[in-house]
């Protein structure tokens, strides 16, 4: 997968900052899974196109679980329930995934949240490789 290694990083961060503050203090557990789903397709909305989403990640906690009413608005900027939160996290982690090619889903219930995100694998070369290739093509034709 080709990404911009900061602004990944910084999604997980997120992530699990927000599950450290979710998890009961005495008991808290927080899960980071990573899997290789082969053949995982999702279906593109408005086409017949399906992505290819084969590398899972999942942030799994035992809080309180997200409130019914946030759920479905819970990826846009200024939803949250924390006291001096501004709401810009979560929006800030789905666009980041998006931009990746990715997908972000959140399950929730009491003492388990689990955020899943399903990122692609591409066979591009890195942009150093191409402006390699490129110079030496140019050699050539010089």
């Amino acid at each position: 997968m080709l990404g911009n290694r900061d602004l990944l990083v910084q999604i997980f961060l997120n992530l699990i900052k927000n599950a450290c503050e979710a998890v009961p203090k005495e008991s808290g557990e927080i899960t980071l899974t990573t899997s290789y789903r082969h053949g995982m397709r999702v279906a593109v909305a408005g086409s017949r196109e399906r992505l290819h989403l084969p590398l899972q990640v999942t942030v799994q906690d035992n809080g309180p679980g997200i409130p019914e009413d946030l759920r479905a608005n819970l990826f846009e900027p200024f939803v949250t329930t924390k006291i001096n939160g501004s709401g810009l996290g979560l929006a800030f982690v789905a666009k980041t995934i998006a931009d990746h090619g990715g997908v972000i889903e959140v399950d929730s219930v009491a003492r388990r949240t689990i955020f899943r995100l399903t990122f692609p694998i591409t066979d591009e070369p890195t942009p150093r490789r191409v402006r390699r290739r490129a110079a030496t093509d140019l050699e050539r034709a010089l």
